[in-house]
């Protein structure tokens, strides 16, 4: 017995002993390193209220179970409360302690404090997710390769996640060297490839891959040349996914490019307006005020178009509105819509708006509108012929203002109407005057100029 008692207090677990109310009427020093209570404390406490709520639910819903089939159990983890607030991990073992008579009145068990191993368990586990979670979002993917045949003799698992290619096909002799020919500019390329590698130790070498999905991407390969007695034995590198930067390269030099035909176009615009309005004045203030007029009138159609520029097309009306602010005489103007969703497309705004300013400013100043009791009517309709195709209908109709007649000069405002917009737009134009007021019809059509949302080049 003595041996046995010896043999309780050397071993490192916690040696107990439970009745059937799970009074621990037996406990070794094991007890107090594992929570830090003596035998009698512990005996003066609840010790299932030692558990972790967790476990608790557990524990109430198994140890029954057990007892009713007289069982115990083995390398049952459950945490307990220590004596200092915090929960050990501890891996529990217990036998069954019966009477001579077959009754259970109790358990004999050991338990092993396991909380250093879970948590560095815990630790790992939380590590390898963390690398884990990295290694998705790393773009890059380490390899290896033959420098004669370019075939890969090592790739990292990365591969087959960014391409789709199954790592066993990006290790079949000639892949990638099929690769860089069928998306790239074949011979040119290898060419490329094989004078860096005869003349380089490290370099950057981009090229295309076309994926299972038949999308191509874009690669960027940092490549190191590993050589014994100056000859090439192994290639060495990490390849990054570099579409993205690509694409938002070829969108920039699109960008430029366009913006520098946009730039061009206005200068071409203004320069055209400034040469008509200085050839039709009469004198500088008259060319300063016509001159001035028509640029804020292009400012207000761009920055209009830049405002929309997401948009499936301007409201007509919108459009009058933008154009007209500055005239007092705007509210005599009736703006009709046969259709009230009817929009514009973005091409023909600046033209168009143009043209209704030279009619605003004409009437002004000649027209129906420099008398109080002119008035203007403008109707917007698309309609159908029996051609096909759309065709976006304009009618300026002036009347209740002096007599007029067709101007024996033609100023900037009818060169802009009746040549302008066949010219830009394919438009037909119709210009008259009769004596009670000037008619404008102006017919555009819509099959070459397509509502839809704008490209880049639409955007002003």
């Amino acid at each position: 017995m003595d041996r046995f008692r010896a043999l309780v207090e050397a071993t490192s677990d916690w040696v107990w002993e439970m009745d059937l109310e799970g009074r621990h009427t037996f406990s070794n020093d094991r007890l107090t390193e594992y929570l830090g209570y003596t035998a009698d404390e512990l005996l003066e406490l609840d010790f299932f209220e030692l558990f972790h709520p967790e476990d608790r639910q557990e524990v109430d819903t198994r140890l029954p179970a057990l007892m009713a089939n007289k069982e115990g159990w083995s390398n049952w983890v459950v945490r307990l409360r220590h004596k200092d607030g915090r929960y050990r991990h501890l891996n529990s073992n217990a036998v069954p302690k019966l009477d001579p008579a077959g009754n259970l009145v109790g358990y004999l068990g050991a338990d092993s404090d396991i909380t250093d191993s879970r948590e560095a368990q815990l630790e790992l586990e939380r590590s390898e997710s963390r690398f884990r979670q990295l290694a998705e979002q790393v773009n890059f993917v380490p390899w290896e390769a033959d420098p004669a045949t370019f075939d890969i003799t090592y790739i990292g698992p990365q591969a087959e996640l960014r391409s789709g290619y199954p790592l066993s096909q990006w290790q079949e002799p000639g892949f990638w060297l099929s690769q860089l020919y069928n998306a790239n500019d074949g011979e040119k390329v290898l060419q490329e490839l094989q004078r860096d590698i005869a003349t380089r130790d490290n370099f950057r070498f981009e090229y295309r891959m076309v994926l299972p999905t038949g999308e191509t991407i874009w690669l960027s390969t940092l490549i190191n040349v590993v050589r014994e007695n100056g000859l090439p034995i192994l290639l060495r590198g990490v390849t990054i996914d570099i579409t993205e930067q690509k694409r938002t390269e070829q969108e920039k030099d699109l960008l430029v490019r366009e913006l520098d035909d946009r730039v061009k176009n206005t200068l071409a615009v203004v320069g055209a307006i400034a040469n008509q309005s200085l050839a039709s004045a009469g004198s500088m203030a008259e060319f300063t005020d016509t001159f001035g007029g028509r640029i804020q009138a292009l400012e207000r159609v761009y920055t209009m178009l830049f405002e929309q520029s997401h948009g499936s097309g301007i409201d007509p009306r919108t459009l009058c509105e933008e154009i007209f602010k500055t005239f007092s005489e705007a509210k005599r103007v009736s703006v009709g819509l046969a259709d009230t969703d009817l929009r514009i497309p973005q091409h023909i705004v600046r033209p168009v708006a143009m043209a209704l300013h030279e009619l605003m400013t004409n009437a002004r100043k000649y027209g129906a509108l420099s008398r109080p009791e002119g008035r203007v009517t403008l109707s917007w309709r698309e309609i159908t012929p029996e051609s096909g195709g759309g065709v976006l209908r304009i009618e300026w109709a002036e009347y209740g203002g002096p007599s007029v007649a067709r101007p024996q000069t033609r100023g900037f405002g009818t060169t802009l109407i009746e040549e302008s917009l066949p010219y830009e737009l394919g438009a037909r134009v119709r210009l008259d005057f009769p004596a009670s007021g000037v008619i404008c019809q102006i017919s555009i059509p819509l099959r070459r100029h397509a509502i839809q949302p704008t490209t880049p080049s639409d955007r002003v």
